[in-house]
């Protein structure tokens, strides 16, 4: 899934992955009017296991196989200051769809500010990622969204996901066990002031937020599978 900042175009992407390996794992979708995904089983059996989305400059013309997004997935509010902050509105989705029927993001990370006089610059905050990304705050979301949107999120966003519980959350929303490999490990957060600037503006497609208003925020039950 590219976050495409600097807008290259489908075939420049292109060029890169036939410059590798990685083609023959490439899945091309179905054209048909009703798009249907392969399930785990039928990527196993073809060996067609890399689904490829791009948030902006898709062309399915010239390259099918890079899906455009947010023709098919929406996004909850990323540009989060604090762990209180979380919602579940649709905030990034191609104009003329509906989020009904559309798989989601669920971005779960904040950003710290830096002011340099007049200038706020948002940077990924890695002290609060133990927080953040720990299986409370990721159940607690994630079972409010899939209150609001009657399903579960298809995919999950998160910042430095060594740090906290992220991996061994997305097993247990898939109702597998987590491997060693996703438990929590001890990883040192170093207060670094030295952190390099990132600027938030991942807004290549017109910003749309529907608020989800109605939905009874507090009626949410922690789930396990």
């Amino acid at each position: 899934m590219w976050n495409n900042l600097y807008n290259f175009k489908a075939t420049q992407l292109a060029a890169v992955y036939e410059a590798s390996r990685i083609m023959p794992y490439v899945y091309l979708p179905n054209t048909s009017a009703s798009l249907m995904w392969p399930t785990i089983q039928e990527m196993i059996d073809t060996n067609k296991r890399l689904v490829n989305f791009v948030d902006a400059e898709a062309d399915i013309t010239q390259v099918p196989w890079l899906i455009d997004q947010f023709s098919h997935i929406f996004e909850t509010p990323y540009e989060n200051l604090d762990v209180d902050s979380f919602d579940c509105n649709v905030d990034r989705i191609a104009q003329e769809m509906s989020p009904n029927g559309m798989m989601y993001v669920m971005n779960h990370f904040i950003y710290g500010v830096i002011e340099v006089g007049p200038l706020k610059i948002e940077v990924p905050f890695k002290e609060k990622a133990t927080t953040v990304n720990a299986k409370d705050s990721l159940i607690k979301h994630a079972s409010i969204c899939s209150l609001t949107f009657q399903k579960r999120p298809s995919f999950i966003e998160v910042d430095f996901y060594t740090i906290g519980d992220a991996l061994a959350v997305v097993s247990e929303l898939n109702g597998v066990p987590a491997t060693p490999s996703m438990l929590k490990k001890s990883v040192p957060v170093v207060d670094n002031s030295a952190i390099a600037i990132r600027k938030s503006n991942l807004s290549p497609t017109r910003h749309i937020l529907i608020e989800n208003s109605s939905s009874n925020r507090n009626a949410f039950t922690t789930y396990v599978d």
